[in-house]
């Protein structure tokens, strides 16, 4: 997403932290992010034109297994199929719009249906990290739902993952990590990332741990 407010996106916000050698997200190398990347949006451009009934995208042979699944998906999970029936695709929002939020961000979304109040993350990564789940969550919360699930599609499987799937106390500590983040981010502009790391390494060495980050992890 092209940023040209002064709201960060909410991949801005998580990446930020992570270069800063705050906390290590374990995401991948340069160049798998980048095929995951194209990959994705290959296999989103198809999906939204297939939903909404438009004329098909260009894709690769190498993403045809990735929409069998996609389709297996839909077959055997006929209620989300009618709420992603009903979705809009890439949906923008700020949360600068509400005067009362201190710490703002943007973003947008691969699918929303309005009526329902449900959004939808399209991922097509190996594994479903933290990232994402912080990314689910900051979404959720910007459009004041609790109904946000990440669609994982890989070659020979899927997977729907919702937010309402995790423990309460699971969900908790990914609400106080995302929370930190956006604090961490916000003072990082007042401070500079070098200050804010002197001061702030340990006491998020300390959050780690107590927190079990890495448990949001898929096995």
């Amino acid at each position: 997403m092209t940023e040209t407010s002064k709201t960060p996106s909410v991949s801005k916000i998580i990446n930020a932290i992570s270069f800063i050698g705050l906390i290590d997200l374990k995401l991948n190398n340069e160049e798998i992010l980048q095929n995951a990347t194209d990959r994705g949006n290959r296999l989103h451009n198809f999906i939204q034109a297939k939903l909404q009934k438009q004329p098909l995208t260009e894709i690769q042979e190498q993403d045809i297994p990735y929409l069998k699944s996609f389709g297996t998906l839909l077959k055997e999970n006929p209620e989300h199929k009618a709420q992603l029936l009903k979705c809009k695709c890439e949906v923008k929002f700020d949360t600068s719009k509400d005067k009362d939020n201190t710490m703002p961000y943007l973003g947008r979304l691969d699918f929303y249906n309005e009526e329902d109040n449900i959004v939808y993350e399209l991922k097509t990564s190996s594994t479903i990290s933290i990232s994402h789940k912080l990314q689910l969550l900051a979404y959720a919360k910007a459009f004041n739902t609790e109904k946000a699930y990440i669609i994982h599609i890989t070659k020979d499987k899927y997977k729907i993952i919702g937010l309402n799937d995790l423990k309460s106390e699971d969900l908790k500590h990914l609400e106080d990590i995302w929370l930190r983040f956006i604090e961490l981010y916000y003072l990082s502009q007042k401070r500079g990332y070098a200050s804010l790391k002197k001061i702030f390494t340990t006491k998020l060495d300390d959050v780690i741990k107590r927190d079990k980050i890495f448990s949001y992890e898929e096995n």
